[in-house]
């Protein structure tokens, strides 16, 4: 009587191609997970400091208070990680509307985050080492405070 032991090794290849296929789904939501994390903090961030300067801007204070006030929310948003590093300021500007004569802040923001798998991000290129960087901005009309 013989035995056949292709049964075995075909299952043994499915097991195998099985694993395989969940790893590379597990890195490709660890991908999204960190990148939709990055861009909540970084939007945070961003937000939080554009608030904190129209609030300073509102109590009267000058520009350097504002930008000190831009600063601080931003240091003092996150510590930064191995995955997803400290946002940081990559513009700051007052400016004037055109037509309105309003006074507008605008702050944009920068993070990057380390991805396990970069080579299944398809939207978007990588920038050195496996990170991807993360933009945000956020503009606000400024509104002094009638005393």
């Amino acid at each position: 009587m013989r035995v056949s032991n292709r049964g075995s090794s075909g299952k043994l290849l499915h097991i195998a191609f099985s694993v395989c296929i969940l790893i590379i789904l597990a890195l490709f939501i660890g991908n999204i997970v960190l990148i939709l994390m990055a861009l909540s903090l970084n939007n945070s961030v961003c937000r939080q400091a554009t608030e904190d300067a129209a609030h300073v801007y509102a109590s009267g204070a000058n520009r350097q208070d504002m930008q000190v006030a831009v600063f601080h929310a931003i240091n003092k948003g996150s510590a930064g990680g191995f995955f997803i590093s400290h946002p940081t300021l990559t513009e700051l500007r007052f400016y004037t509307e055109i037509g309105s004569h309003k006074q507008m802040l605008l702050v944009r923001t920068t993070t990057s985050v380390r991805l396990p798998a970069p080579f299944l991000v398809f939207f978007a290129y990588p920038v050195e080492d496996g990170r991807l960087l993360l933009r945000s901005h956020c503009e606000i009309t400024l509104n002094k405070r009638d005393t």
